[in-house]
């Protein structure tokens, strides 16, 4: 197994395992700039391509078995106190995980960490876990 940065060329398995490790999460915020793009997958694409959001490839890592994507993590440092997402514009579901996270602005957060299921079960995500930088 090999743990490395992600590349935007690993977008495509970033937005496969998000959807499936996010229980509906992160399908809600791209369908909301999905009718921009063809498909909820082209707009996570778009997003995890971005240079400026934290929810961005460029805050992941993804572990590789025999040259296949198995798994990722996205990590990164929450925003400041100024910066707070408004809770009014939030579905009742995500407004109290929002809420967790504001509790503890600018602290490090991880945000994703996912395997494909014919991967789990190897010690990736204990990897994973120990790559990134808080």
């Amino acid at each position: 197994m090999r743990i490395r940065r992600a590349t935007e060329s690993d977008v495509h398995d970033l937005v496969k395992l998000a959807l499936n490790a996010g229980e509906g999460i992160p399908a809600w915020f791209w369908s909301r700039s999905a009718a921009e793009v063809p498909s909820i997958e082209d707009a996570g694409a778009a997003k995890l391509l971005s240079k400026t959001d934290n929810f961005s490839c460029r805050n992941a890592r993804v572990a590789e078995i025999d040259i296949r994507i198995a798994g990722m993590i996205l990590a990164y440092r929450l925003p400041d106190a100024d910066n707070a997402e408004n809770l009014d514009e939030l579905p009742a579901f995500i407004r109290p995980l929002v809420e967790l996270e504001q509790c503890v602005p600018a602290s490090f957060y991880i945000n994703m960490i996912a395997t494909y299921p014919q991967y789990r079960n190897r010690s990736i995500g204990t990897e994973l876990m120990g790559s990134v930088d808080s």
